[in-house]
């Protein structure tokens, strides 16, 4: 009997819930289907957004291809810095500060670069890879070349702790655990630590110094031939036989 007075009870409280539904739909009849419309349009928004944001896109990486194919290299730049800052919430934007950055240094390690025009480049370069890795850190190919090109930066201004820095970037960072550029880094790492030990010369073999030998008194003919004379008996003077 308590079992089937509780399932009564529990019918009857949704019943009233389903009325009072009822009654509150029929009161505000135009309210819901304000609100209904309100749904209809944010859906309808975010369809045309999300479209908008595709097409936005797509449009990006045209205009990303296309600045490659300006005249000459300087041109290549500023639409590169154009494409990056129009499309600055898109994935292009990342991609276009590494193509920046890599034309940039390809510009300053020409040959015949006068050297404050070198300075600024490498400069430009390296703010254009520092833009990726503070902002498109979830671009992965994007922050592995920054990081490489960025630790090459610093291996060229024998600044080892800052290399290696950008190289464990890489080889700590666990989305990189299965791709190819971990072992890059990895093998970076370890020709880092061979080139930045200090040389060191060896001691040139110590030798004893040479002693000069005094020669030995020359005997002249004199001396000889008294010696000779003594022991054969003869006085100085006199021949042999006298």
């Amino acid at each position: 009997m308590k079992s089937s007075r509780r399932q009564q009870l529990r019918t009857n409280e949704l019943a009233q819930t389903l009325a009072d539904l009822q009654e509150f739909l029929k009161a505000n009849s135009g309210t819901v289907a304000v609100g209904v419309a309100a749904v209809v349009l944010v859906v309808g928004l975010g369809i045309y957004w999300y479209s908008a944001k595709v097409a936005s896109h797509r449009q990006g990486w045209t205009d990303l291809y296309g600045s490659q194919l300006a005249p000459s290299a300087n041109a290549r730049l500023t639409n590169l810095r154009a494409v990056a800052t129009k499309y600055k919430d898109s994935p292009v934007a990342a991609v276009a500060w590494l193509n920046y950055g890599d034309g940039a240094l390809q510009q300053a390690l020409s040959p015949g670069r006068p050297q404050p025009e070198q300075r600024r480049l490498l400069a430009e370069a390296a703010n254009a890879y520092k833009t990726i890795l503070a902002t498109y850190p979830d671009h992965l190919l994007a922050v592995a070349g920054a990081r490489f090109k960025l630790a090459g930066l610093a291996e060229s201004q024998r600044r080892w702790d800052m290399a290696q820095r950008h190289y464990r970037g890489i080889i700590d960072d666990p989305r990189f655990a299965n791709l190819p550029q971990k072992q890059l880094a990895v093998d970076a790492e370890k020709r880092l630590q061979q080139i930045s030990q200090p040389v060191i010369f060896a001691k040139p073999p110590t030798t004893a110094p040479t002693t000069q030998t005094q020669p030995a008194a020359a005997s002249g003919p004199a001396v000889r031939s008294a010696a000779t004379q003594k022991a054969s008996g003869t006085q100085p003077g006199t021949m042999p036989g006298e």
